[in-house]
């Protein structure tokens, strides 16, 4: 049987703002993809400014993806090193 919260989550889904944003919600939600594959911080951070950049953020998210891909590039390198 589905609790109150969960009936309301889920006839609200499509127009929560703070779980359900509609820059994440065009198939598959970023965070479901992103725990779905295990990824991590940086990984995770990525997706997140890839997937929204058009509906959200702009060039500006384009930029956000690029810096978190390279402190990923620089911290394997270190490590593997």
């Amino acid at each position: 049987m589905m609790s109150s919260y969960q009936k309301t989550d889920k006839v609200n889904k499509k127009h929560d703002n703070v779980r359900h944003p509609k820059h994440y919600t065009k198939g598959i939600e970023m965070w479901d993809y992103a725990y779905s594959q295990g990824l991590g911080f940086f990984e995770g951070n990525i997706l997140k400014y890839i997937t929204r950049w058009k509906d959200k953020g702009g060039i500006e998210d384009l930029y956000k993806a690029k810096a978190y891909l390279d402190k990923l590039i620089k911290n394997n390198e270190i490590k593997n090193s």
